[in-house]
């Protein structure tokens, strides 16, 4: 379709006005339908955070297991650690209370 400002008025006839009124129509949105959409955008918003906070309160909650699990393990290994320093301390006075 052309653009109405190109169209020549004297060739312009009344089909051609009705195209022109028809296809600027079908380009147009009430202001219903515009806030019908928003609408439901918002909605599809709110699901799709809601959808994520759960998500994200998952991750948060299985991140915060495995470093608990993580910082036992570093606890164990840090009086491993201790206990060997000691014993490589005192080996001689180990050695004579065994031996």
């Amino acid at each position: 379709m052309q653009d109405f400002k190109d169209i020549n008025q004297d060739t312009f006839t009344q089909k051609d006005l009705m195209m022109h009124l028809l296809h600027a129509s079908q380009h147009t949105v009430t202001r219903e339908e515009a806030k019908d959409n928003m609408e439901n955008l918002n909605q599809k918003i709110d699901k799709v955070e809601q959808t994520l906070s759960l998500r994200i309160d998952k991750v948060e909650q299985t991140l915060s297991l495995r470093i608990d699990k993580v910082e036992h393990k570093i606890d164990r290994l840090q009086w491993f650690l201790l206990a060997g320093i000691l014993a490589l301390f005192f080996k001689d006075y180990i050695g004579s209370f065994i031996g």
